[in-house]
């Protein structure tokens, strides 16, 4: 069963339809498969005008485009009976599904509009990340038009019986959209027929989409995704997207490992643990809305809102300066920067009323307190989604380390002991140096305090000032005299608290003392050694739970969309049916995965036979040539026989000049020279046309801004085509460049296969057929 593959010229944006056929009698095809893979555009797109295979040739650019793509797509759609027989949405960017509407639902009659009906009927759809992502570029479903915000694809998602065809029965989706995550081995998109047999070829594998485990709701702006940048007039990514920070080969092989198995971890512990709290978080959470309730009691008992404000802001610096941290679930679905600040300077706010209602019930109202705390007892308490997942991530981590260092050798784990206790050892010692002189200055202090306070008012009834504690340089010792002056100290508190509160209407204020810091114990022996046990499995647990939610999480979430939405694109290989050879023809599909996922691929693939065991393997470039994916060791690891560039002339400027010629070609041109057979030819045609000896084939990229040049410019480049296509820019699309350049001469050109949309107005429809052949031809 043949396959056609048409990647079609959608300018910035992408969209890849795949006819799975038999051959008819007299050059005829029986369709056996559709699949729309993607099929977006920037807000506007690059068609040249008088497209012929168009119903219109005049108007918008977008309008000939649709009218191109409804034509082209719909006439193999009902080849294959009105059946689109698998959707796949590759991730949230609207130029990789903004036209999905406008191709496969029926227009209006009088506005010429998608009615958001389906004309087609669809099998299986696919995608990445949370419906709620899918929400750009659909403008006739935002919010303050009359729509849910949501538009075609996210209410196709949630809802795909809304699409239905109420005239048509036949049009609607055949099953529940399906959300996809990064597989460990290939995924057929068409299972086979028997269970335990393999799939059938040619067929789609998926090998990636959002990596290791679920991802939160994220979404920003289509503005936001463009980062400033020093010199980048124009705001292009690819120069400000920071690179991978993975490790490379055996080490990613082992860092994988191990996340991996974090995230079979936190699968496992979903399936089992509650979201109800219990235990000491229950504890916690009563203990923490009990503070909250006297907090607020205490600031009640100030007598002006300037004095409530002066208590919170120090109790909030006091927060602070204690080194208290917010909890990482705060900002987990915050959608930018912005809103995480808010919610963490939020949480600060709530975090120092509460700590006024610790010192406001510990100086007098315990009693009080607890009876409030117990009175909570009679509520249920459960974690939210993003404290769940947290949860989930930190019990998972926890356990993978005591797997972990339950198997390293003896002797290692006996040695990191030793240096851990030595550590912590002198870790108190230093820490107890230091404290010395604090509590001296909280004596000072609360003397001075006590005078302010008895020349407001001297009250012989008023706790006297503590006594201060004489230290010996015993721990216990010293502790327990700082006990007795910070119980002398609460005492004291007690009555500021009263008189304050008997004073609010006449506005006369007594202030609190400061408490002494407690020595730390510098523990010996078995208790040193338990101290350093928890402290190694304390790092370890915590650097593989960085590890783990950078690669989950910080790494696709930033503060902008573009970076974890591209890393989110799900990855296909088109597996053809093998040669006499036994090796498969590949068509690596990657929209825009960027290096990470490459890493990642290349970890998981190296020597494998689904890779290896490829004669001609065809490369859909990832990112629309960006800066940001196609690193030189993923050219030099697939080895393409040709490399696609689905790319506009919109304000991304890309493919990137410098990154294709420095590294793409050049990594390429060190691969094995690539054996082209049979040469290009139309189906049924029995010689190539036009010869491999035709002209050159033309093709354009942006030129990086120089010194010379300090904004970007639109080079024209000729290399000689194998495959003796031929296309021409005409005078229109050249008056585009601002500085057009001759290429170089055939001497200098290599002979590599660089197939792009650029402004050309040209489809590449690419053939694989049963015997491990291909066609090649643009249209």
């Amino acid at each position: 069963m043949p396959v056609e593959v048409v990647f079609f010229n959608v300018g910035q944006g992408d969209c890849t339809f795949l006819h799975f056929y038999e051959p008819g009698p007299g050059g005829t095809r029986v369709s056996k498969r559709t699949v729309l893979l993607d099929c977006g555009t920037f807000s506007g797109c690059d068609v040249p005008p008088g497209r012929t295979s168009a119903p219109v040739t005049t108007g918008t650019e977008r309008a000939r485009l649709l009218a191109h793509l409804r034509h082209e797509i719909g006439t193999r759609i009902t080849e294959n009976g009105g059946v689109l027989d698998a959707l796949l949405i590759s991730h949230p960017d609207q130029d990789h599904y903004r036209n999905l509407e406008d191709i496969l639902c029926h227009l209006d009659a009088k506005t010429k509009l998608p009615t958001g009906k389906l004309q087609y009927q669809v099998g299986q759809v696919w995608y990445s990340c949370d419906p709620d992502n899918y929400r750009e570029g659909n403008a006739r479903g935002a919010r303050g038009k009359g729509g849910d915000g949501k538009g075609f694809v996210g209410r196709l998602l949630t809802e795909p019986a809304a699409a239905a065809c109420p005239d048509h029965p036949a049009h609607q989706v055949q099953e529940a959209p399906l959300r996809v995550q990064s597989p460990s081995d290939p995924v057929a998109l068409f299972r086979p027929k028997t269970v335990g047999t393999e799939p059938e070829l040619p067929n789609l594998f998926l090998v990636s989409s959002q990596p290791f485990g679920p991802h939160p709701k994220k979404w920003s702006p289509t503005g936001a995704s463009k980062s400033p940048d020093a010199g980048n007039k124009l705001n292009h990514p690819a120069q400000v997207i920071p690179p991978s920070t993975l490790p490379k080969e055996a080490e990613l092989a082992k860092l994988l490992g191990r996340l991996l198995h974090v995230s079979d971890a936190v699968t496992s512990l979903r399936a089992s643990t509650p979201r109800t709290l219990s235990g000491d978080p229950l504890e916690q959470r009563l203990l923490a809305e009990g503070r909250t309730e006297f907090g607020n009691r205490f600031l009640k008992t100030l007598p002006a809102e300037t004095d409530r404000k002066a208590a919170q802001e120090k109790a909030v610096l006091a927060v602070r300066n204690a080194g208290t941290t917010a909890p990482r679930w705060l900002i987990r679905s915050a959608k930018d920067s912005k809103q995480a600040d808010d919610l963490q300077k939020a949480w600060f706010a709530a975090e120092g009323v509460r700590k006024l209602g610790s010192d406001y019930a510990a100086a007098g109202h315990q009693t009080e307190f607890d009876a409030y705390v117990d009175s909570l007892r009679s509520k249920t308490y459960s974690m939210g989604n993003d404290e769940y997942e947290d949860h989930l991530e930190v019990e998972a981590v926890r356990k993978v380390t005591e797997d972990f260092l339950a198997t390293e050798p003896a002797d290692d784990v006996k040695h990191l002991l030793g240096l851990y206790a030595a550590d912590i050892a002198k870790e108190r010692t230093d820490s107890n140096t230091a404290i010395g002189p604090v509590n001296a200055k909280v004596v000072d202090r609360n003397k001075k305090t006590d005078a302010d306070n008895t020349a407001v008012e001297k009250d012989d009834t008023f706790a006297p000032l503590p006594t201060p504690p004489v230290l010996t340089g015993d721990v216990t010792a010293d502790n327990k005299a700082i006990g007795t002056y910070n119980d002398q100290t609460h005492r004291y508190n007690a009555d500021v608290a009263a008189f304050n509160e008997k004073h609010a209407a006449d506005r006369k204020r007594k202030f609190p003392l400061d408490t002494m810091s407690r020595l730390r114990p510098v523990p010996s022996g078995h208790d040193l050694t338990e101290l350093a046990r928890q402290k190694l499995f304390a790092e370890y647990t915590e650097e593989l739970l960085t590890d783990y939610r950078a690669k989950t999480h910080d790494q696709w979430v930033g503060d902008h969309k573009t970076t974890w939405a591209n890393a989110s694109s799900m990855v296909f290989v088109l597996k053809g049916k093998p040669g006499t050879d036994g090796k498969h023809q590949q068509v690596w599909l990657m929209a825009d995965a960027v290096m990470i996922n490459e890493d990642l691929l290349r970890s998981r693939y190296t020597g494998d036979a689904f890779v290896d065991h490829a004669r001609n393997r065809w490369l859909k470039v990832g990112h629309h040539g960006s800066g940001t994916s196609t690193s030189a060791a993923w050219v030099t690891f697939l080895k393409p026989t040709g490399m696609f560039v689905s790319s506009g002339k919109k304000d991304y400027h890309i493919p990137k000049a410098s990154h294709f010629q420095d590294t793409v070609i050049t990594a390429w041109n060190k691969t094995s020279p690539p054996v082209i057979a049979p040469p290009d030819k139309q189906p049924g045609a029995t010689k190539p046309d036009p010869s491999p000896t035709a002209p050159q084939h033309d093709y354009t990229y942006w030129q990086d801004p120089d010194a010379k040049n300090p904004d970007f410019a639109l080079v024209w480049k000729s290399t000689p085509l194998a495959l003796g296509t031929s296309l021409t820019p005409t005078a229109s699309d050249k008056a585009t460049a601002k500085k057009p350049k001759p290429g170089p001469g055939p001497s200098a050109a290599k002979k590599r296969k660089l197939m792009d949309f650029e402004g050309q107005g040209t489809d590449w429809h690419l053939i694989l057929d049963d015997a491990g052949g291909f066609e090649l031809w643009h249209h």
